[in-house]
């Protein structure tokens, strides 16, 4: 048991080794907390400049849906004027049914038709083909291909006949 104790007490009479703080001084400690608010600061940048990027490619994705919606909806168009036309020739209640279920569904998608007949003509919502003979000048006779617009927005413009004042 002896040996134990004097195991003991050797270690508590070793000394204890102390590790002395390295002496800073005050260029180091200063330069050491300049770029600790540099790197702070190029965090805070990249940051901003990540949520920017998020943000931007939110607005983008936003944009990008209803552009491929009018895609796809002008693809449709010329089914839809092969029905009216269609329609014209052929008096079939099966295709009559067709075509209006076609438009409701297409009026649910926030297309409608552009009504010209009878208003001024107006290059936003219009594209005149031909000038014919008429009372006054400027006025839509005729459509010859109907035009249509989603939610305010011109996605086929109608083509028409316009009047011009004879002389």
């Amino acid at each position: 048991m002896k040996d134990s104790s004097s195991k003991r007490k050797q270690k508590d009479e070793s000394p204890k080794k102390t590790e002395a703080a390295p002496a800073h001084t005050g260029d180091e400690l200063a330069s050491a907390l300049e770029q600790g608010a540099e790197y702070k600061d190029k965090y805070l940048r990249a940051m901003a400049d990540y949520q920017n990027l998020e943000r931007r490619v939110q607005d983008e994705r936003q944009e990008l849906i209803p552009m491929i919606r009018r895609q796809i909806i002008k693809e449709f168009l010329p089914v839809l004027a092969n029905l009216d036309t269609a329609e014209k020739f052929i008096t079939d209640p099966g295709l009559k049914m067709i075509k209006d279920q076609f438009m409701q569904t297409l009026g649910n998608l926030g297309v409608t038709e552009i009504d010209v007949v009878g208003k001024p003509f107006d290059p936003h919502t219009a594209e005149a083909i031909e000038a014919v003979p008429g009372n006054e000048d400027g006025i839509v006779v005729e459509v010859l291909r109907k035009g249509y617009q989603i939610n305010g927005k011109v996605i086929q413009h109608a083509q028409v006949k316009v009047s011009k004042k004879s002389s």
